[in-house]
């Protein structure tokens, strides 16, 4: 079974996505410290880790963007160093896959992969019948949905 592990990197924590394209399922979905995760990589077992990268956007950055500059610089030397295939994805990448244009925001890509898993009713599902989406409900998991965008970005072509 082949497992891509999504992430979107934080400056202390960062959301994770394990995929499995085999299955076609979501084996986990979490938010962790930077650390357990860089420990996580150092395990291995994934056959793709996916980072979401930083993309210029004009605009001043601050400490906290600089700190997840580095926390992306580490997943990245501990994929090196442990031989593990990554790919740092650029966000207007993984909206034109999902959207098929950059100018989109996170809303538009979650309604995306929405229709991906099926439709609302589908996907999400209900708490007696949960759909494969329905731990990701609430903006409290932003970044897990973020994770699974970059999960589930393919550079062959447009999933939209």
């Amino acid at each position: 079974m082949s497992l891509i592990l999504g992430i979107d990197p934080g400056p202390e924590k960062s959301a994770a996505v394990l995929w499995s394209p085999s299955l076609g399922e979501i084996i986990r979905h979490e938010t962790l410290d930077n650390e357990f995760i860089c420990a996580s990589l150092k395990l291995g077992g994934f056959h793709l880790v996916q980072i979401e990268d930083l993309e210029y956007r004009g605009l001043k950055i601050g400490g906290s963007t600089l700190e997840t500059a580095r926390w992306i610089g580490e997943f990245r030397r501990i994929c090196k160093d442990h031989k593990i295939d990554y790919r740092l994805v650029p966000p207007s990448m993984v909206r034109i896959y999902h959207c098929g244009v950059a100018a989109v925001n996170r809303t538009n890509v979650w309604h995306a992969i929405i229709e991906r898993f099926g439709g609302w009713e589908t996907a999400m599902g209900r708490k007696a019948t949960p759909g494969p989406l329905y731990g990701f409900r609430g903006n409290d998991h932003e970044h897990e949905r973020s994770a699974l965008a970059v999960a589930l970005w393919e550079p062959e072509g447009g999933g939209a």
